[in-house]
C-alpha cells in the first residue's frame, strides 16, 4: 500500500498510475471514500466534500471535448444541476446529502462514458478500496 496524505487518500493518483484519467479517479474516490459517508460527519465534513465535489466537476469538464460523448455532456449537466443543491450552508439534513451523493454518481457516470469511449471498462472504486482509511460496508459498484 502507498502512503497516504491526510485525506486518508493515496498520495498523486497511486493506485490508478497506469490507467487512464489516474486524476480523475482519484479525485472522486476521495470523495467517495471520504469522511462525510461516515456515521458522524461534522460541517467541515460537508464543507469539505462540497469543495471536492466542484473541483471533480471541473476536472470533468476539462476531459470533454467537442467529440465527447453527448450522453457525457448531458451527466455533467445533471451533476451540475445537482450540486447547485448540495451545499451545507444552504441545504439541510438528508436533502445535503442525497445532493452530494446524486452529484457524485453522475460525475462518476461521466467518467464511465469517457472510459467506454476509449474501449475500457468503467471505474469500479471497491477495487481501491484498500487504499484508503475510510472503507464502507454499503460499497457497491461506484
Amino acid at each position: 500500500m502507498g502512503r497516504k496524505d491526510d485525506t486518508g487518500a493515496p498520495h498523486q493518483g497511486q493506485p490508478y498510475q497506469g490507467l487512464s484519467f489516474p486524476h480523475l479517479r482519484l479525485a472522486h474516490d476521495r470523495i467517495y471514500f471520504g469522511a462525510w459517508r461516515g456515521s458522524t460527519p461534522t460541517q467541515a465534513d460537508l464543507q469539505d466534500v462540497y469543495l471536492q465535489l466542484r473541483r471533480f466537476l471541473d476536472l470533468l469538464e476539462q476531459e470533454l471535448r467537442p467529440d465527447s460523448p453527448e450522453r457525457a455532456k448531458e451527466y455533467l449537466d445533471k451533476a451540475r444541476e445537482t450540486y447547485r443543491q448540495a451545499n451545507p450552508e444552504s441545504t439541510a439534513g438528508s436533502s445535503v446529502f442525497l445532493a452530494i451523493n446524486n452529484t457524485l454518481s453522475h460525475g462518476h457516470r461521466v467518467m464511465d462514458i469517457l472510459l467506454q469511449a476509449r474501449g475500457e471498462p468503467i471505474h469500479m472504486s471497491r477495487e481501491f478500496a484498500q487504499h484508503y482509511d475510510v472503507v464502507r460496508e454499503e460499497d457497491g459498484a461506484e
